[in-house]
């Protein structure tokens, strides 16, 4: 079978098994029995998740022994393997086939892809002299598995010279290739405030501190930051996603727990934007008569991408997918990507693998609706196994 229908059935096989971080069993057996079919070595560091491990075969000579020191170089690659406690609506005939769990963000096509990777260089190792580690990554989207891999020493013995990644994109159609020079992702930091009131009835709220109303005066002031504390030059985003408080309609509640998320690129502006978050709440909370805990959980770093990787990205998709198709993107993305953390180890770059379809509009990440033009999956292998050539 050659290598497009083999990415292509591999891709529905796994979007048919979605799982939630730390639950990726029967993903992580798929994995394992595919690259233990090709001969390459494989441990698992953590419960789910495999690394493979392949060398070629190619004695180091001419430019490359002379760039490499006579000694193979070692390149990563990583492919997130989770998915999303989403019910699918795509109605595919490989949909889904846990009730209430989707792909909804491309990990199936990540995972395929680099499983074909792996494939076509097990057949041609006697092509090259690196050494390629196979990083199938758990909990990208929950609990940061790349920092716990890492941890366990997934970039070490050996130790990897460059590492890559990819994720699929809609808004930029198959056939192309979205890369980023410097920041591409945004840090990401968690928030949870706890603001305290006093308890009464509805009629008589001169006697109660309403926790509501102090509430939704920080919630909404909150915004100010980012319009007047932060330049525009210089991109933050404050949201606040839950807000639970109160058992009744006519009882002023005493306490209200507020959870969300700030993104910001730079370690500057990241610690300025949490004091600026807790000199505000103090004085919100303290406004309305009211007390107010808050706790930050640290997310993940920015996506800095190393600029020589970045070139040794865009020189293969060039090769591949034509000038034409290469797409510099002008502003990083306020998502969050662990893919940081390996970029602590290790020169790397992420990219973006257009996915969308040209003729229909293109749902986006994490919804029940998105799909991919699986076109683009031969693309991201082609790329992936060009930067090992």
């Amino acid at each position: 079978m050659d290598t497009a229908q083999w990415v292509l059935e591999m891709r529905r096989k796994l979007h048919q098994c979605p799982e939630l971080g730390n639950q990726e069993y029967e993903t992580t057996r798929i994995i394992e029995s595919a690259l233990g079919d090709m001969g390459i070595e494989t441990a698992r560091l953590l419960e789910t998740g495999v690394v493979g491990v392949l060398a070629g075969t190619k004695v180091p000579s001419g430019e490359y022994a002379a760039y490499s020191g006579g000694k193979p170089r070692v390149l990563a690659f990583r492919a997130d393997i989770d998915a999303l406690e989403i019910k699918e609506a795509t109605g595919l005939p490989f949909a889904s086939a846990k009730e209430g769990f989707m792909h909804a963000c491309g990990h199936d096509a990540h995972s395929a892809i680099l499983l074909a990777v792996a494939r076509e260089l097990s057949m041609r190792r006697s092509e090259f002299s690196d050494i390629v580690k196979f990083i199938f990554q758990p909990a990208e989207e929950s609990t940061g598995g790349a920092e716990r891999l890492i941890a366990l020493g997934c970039m070490k013995d050996p130790e990897v010279d460059y590492v890559f990644g990819l994720h699929v994109m809609p808004q930029i159609p198959a056939g192309s290739i979205g890369i980023k020079y410097g920041t591409m992702y945004a840090a990401s930091d968690m928030i949870r405030i706890t603001v305290h009131g006093k308890s009464g009835h509805g009629a008589f709220p001169e006697k109660s501190i309403d926790a509501v109303v102090a509430a939704s005066a920080i919630v909404t002031n909150m915004q100010s930051i980012v319009s007047r504390n932060v330049s525009p030059a210089n991109p933050a985003v404050i949201t606040f996603g839950s807000i639970h408080g109160g058992t009744a309609s006519n009882i002023i509640a005493d306490k209200v727990e507020i959870k969300g998320t700030i993104r910001t690129l730079e370690p500057e502006n990241r610690k300025h934007v949490k004091k600026r978050v807790v000199e505000m709440l103090d004085g919100m909370a303290a406004a309305m008569g009211a007390t107010a805990e808050i706790e930050f959980v640290r997310g993940y770093n920015a996506v800095i991408n190393d600029p020589e990787a970045v070139k040794m990205v865009e020189d293969a998709a060039v090769e591949i997918a034509g000038k034409d198709h290469v797409v510099e993107t002008p502003n990083a993305y306020m998502g969050g990507e662990d893919f940081s953390f390996y970029l602590d180890h290790a020169k790397g770059a992420f990219f973006g693998l257009g996915c969308g379809y040209r003729d229909r509009e293109n749902p986006v990440l994490h919804s029940e609706l998105f799909n991919i033009d699986e076109a683009c999956l031969q693309t991201g292998v082609s790329i992936l196994t060009s930067l090992v050539r």
